[in-house]
């Protein structure tokens, strides 16, 4: 189960709930109801027995900044594209077994899918409407791809403890890989899917050909 909510959790403290009351109790309504108790997080060990995250996990929400980081990737800075993924399990043996069966070319197909489809959106802004068709075939392309440049860079575990309101305590495991693909080699696969959707899909209106042109001129001229 891939997941980083339990990661941004621990990264930053939650929102406060303020609740002010003066005169009468006011009428119980879904903004002055008490807050909810929530689940603590806490990591209890790691990877290099520090507890402690590195870097490069505490950015994974922003992969581009890890990109620009010559301290995370030395050399590759700026020429590679970045994806992070994760598994969660009750045993450091389990998600260590998915580390070491976990193929670089094929299994990272769906992290990269999920980024190309957030950067299609955002190109597409006020056309997406008119691109979903389009944009499900690039989508497709891409999480059934190879990507043969997809390079395990860094990995890390973390074991966390969680302690619910009702005082039940569970340990589990979280297991990062961070992944580089050379931009040339991604970039060139992103414009054969663009290509070959152009192909499968064709555009309805001329109104809808110029917007796949915009699209692919964003993507091609911006990377994801």
């Amino acid at each position: 189960m891939k997941k980083l909510v339990i990661l941004l959790a621990l990264l930053a403290p939650a929102a406060a709930l303020v609740l002010v009351s003066c005169g009468s109790a006011p009428k119980a309504t879904p903004s002055n109801l008490p807050a909810a108790k929530e689940s603590t997080i806490e990591l209890i060990d790691d990877q290099f027995h520090e507890k402690k995250f590195p870097d490069w996990v505490k950015m994974t929400a922003n992969p581009s900044d890890i990109e620009e980081s010559e301290a995370i990737l030395k050399a590759d800075k700026g020429k590679v594209y970045v994806f992070v993924t994760t598994q969660q399990g009750k045993s450091l043996d389990g998600v260590q077994l998915w580390a070491k069966n976990f193929n670089m070319a094929a299994d990272i197909a769906s992290v990269v899918s999920t980024r190309v489809q957030s950067s299609f959106a955002g190109a597409a802004a006020g056309d997406k409407d008119k691109l979903d068709a389009y944009m499900e075939q690039v989508v497709k392309t891409m999480s059934s791809a190879t990507y043969s440049g997809a390079k395990r860079k860094q990995d890390y575990w973390a074991r966390i403890r969680e302690t619910k309101p009702d005082g039940a305590v569970s340990d589990y495991f979280e297991y990062y890989l961070l992944v580089t693909i050379p931009k040339d080699v991604l970039d060139q696969q992103i414009k054969k899917a663009l290509d070959g959707a152009d192909t499968a899909v064709k555009p309805k209106t001329e109104e809808e050909k110029v917007a796949r042109d915009r699209v692919k001129k964003a993507l091609e001229t911006e990377g994801l």
